[in-house]
């Protein structure tokens, strides 16, 4: 059975057919539905496209792949990776030596915080393009560095506003209203984890990211409300960095309190500072985490912490 001839175009109440055209028509109608075809091709291509540049790197391979999973997919036992570790604190508590302990860092600096500590260190950032640009030449170069510190998270958070603002149009942060602009910059921090997490797949790095802290009102639904030690960021960054690290340690002096004669023979108690530690549970007084099972608290050092995440020194 002969195929119905295509019908190319109407015009004044007559259909004309793919036969009905001369060979010089025939060969540009050809070559016009070839090009919409590539059209086709081409716009299904970039919406592709455009769904991978959403997905982060792991979402990336497993599309890719097209994976297909199985039985023998399942693991025992979860693989161990290098942490990813936020330590925030005070000015002065030692957040940057501590990062200088860990295993051959290298500093990326959004604030003049390195003081007299001698570690290797990237020029210090004045915009998000050039700390993109450092964890990027991490990735992409062959080097001996084994830990990223980022110093500190609360000094990139402008960094990123002024980007998500210079690519919006907007004065502020504040302009597009309703919280928007917050909600807009986590795109950016997106792309910034992304860079980080690269760094602890393929080049086996830990992750370091300092920052300091600020005391917020905490609206709890089950008591009443109260005030705790908190990321000093915008709260839906500060949940986005939370959720992405493997220990949030806060770093404080331990406090303890003695007894002082004062005159008269009066007894008052007096507030002293110890040792600075490393708080690793959250307490109602303060935010931190950790997926190690580590103890309440330890010193703020990081071969102490090692050892803790090691097992190491635990009784069987």
């Amino acid at each position: 059975m002969s195929k119905e001839p295509v019908i190319v175009f109407e015009e004044g109440g007559k259909e004309y057919k793919e036969s009905d055209l001369s060979v010089e028509a025939t060969i540009i109608y050809s070559e016009w539905k070839a090009d919409l075809q590539q059209r086709d091709r081409l716009i299904k291509d970039i919406r592709r496209l455009n769904i991978l540049l959403d997905f982060n790197k792991s979402e990336l391979k497993t599309y890719l792949k097209g994976v297909k999973m199985s039985l023998a997919d399942i693991r025992t036992k979860s693989k161990k990776k290098p942490p990813r570790i936020v330590a925030y604190g005070g000015a002065g508590v030692g957040k940057t030596y501590f990062g200088s302990q860990m295993p051959n860092p290298i500093f990326v600096l959004t604030e003049d915080g390195m003081g007299t500590i001698d570690a290797p260190q990237f020029d210090l950032c004045k915009s998000l393009d050039e700390v993109m640009g450092h964890l990027q030449s991490l990735i992409d170069e062959d080097h001996e560095f084994k830990t990223v510190v980022i110093d500190s998270l609360d000094w990139l958070e402008p960094l990123i506003w002024d980007k998500a603002c210079q690519d919006n149009g907007w004065k502020s942060i504040e302009q597009p209203g309703y919280g928007k602009g917050y909600v807009e910059v986590l795109r950016y921090w997106r792309r910034y984890i992304d860079l980080l997490n690269i760094l602890r797949e393929d080049k086996g790095m830990i992750i370091l990211q300092i920052a300091h802290n600020q005391i917020k009102r905490f609206e709890s639904p089950e008591i009443e409300s109260f005030d705790r030690h908190e990321l000093k960021l915008h709260r839906k960054a500060a949940d986005l960095i939370l959720e992405h690290s493997d220990c949030c340690f806060f770093a404080n002096y331990k406090l303890g309190t003695v007894k002082v004669q004062g005159k008269g023979g009066t007894m008052t108690t007096k507030a002293v500072a110890g040792d600075v530690v490393a708080y690793c549970r959250e307490k109602p007084a303060y935010l931190a985490k950790n997926r190690y099972a580590l103890p309440d608290v330890l010193p703020f050092s990081w071969p102490e912490i090692r050892k803790a995440m090691l097992g190491e020194g635990k009784s069987e």
